[in-house]
């Protein structure tokens, strides 16, 4: 496992990455020990994604209105709520985040055909990276 810092933005992209790569191809033969490895990673970025998602929801909460259905959201036509829930979050995701991580190989990416964009969250993670 190697120390690597990351912004909390960063974060977020390599998670949700990571759940679509599990996500699509759960039914379609990916082999275990790459799963093991998401899983692993999914596991360590766990307790910063929940925390983060803890917080954004209490801001909704405290900047949004509740709507027909009864769920509370913030309205886009709102501007100065919106630009409040931005300002306070936008510190959060610019922070940068310490996780110990066991690199993916770049050869085992490289040959799930994945989409360009989950290469390009996944690229922090390479092992010629950390």
């Amino acid at each position: 496992m190697k120390e690597i810092k990351l912004k909390l933005s960063d974060l977020l992209l390599i998670n949700n990455a990571l759940e679509k790569i599990l996500n699509s191809h759960s039914s379609s033969g990916m082999d275990a020990l790459f799963q093991f490895k998401i899983l692993g990673i999914l596991k360590e970025l766990e307790r910063h994604v929940s925390n983060f998602n803890l917080i954004r929801n209490e801001k909704i909460k405290e900047y949004g209105k509740p709507g027909e259905d009864g769920e509370i959201s913030i309205p886009p036509e709102d501007s100065q709520a919106v630009q409040k829930f931005h300002d306070d979050l936008i510190p959060i995701l610019d922070s940068e985040i310490s996780v110990a991580l066991e690199p993916l190989e770049p050869k085992d990416v490289f040959s799930k055909n994945l989409d360009a964009k989950i290469l390009l969250a996944l690229y922090p993670l390479m092992e010629s990276k950390i």
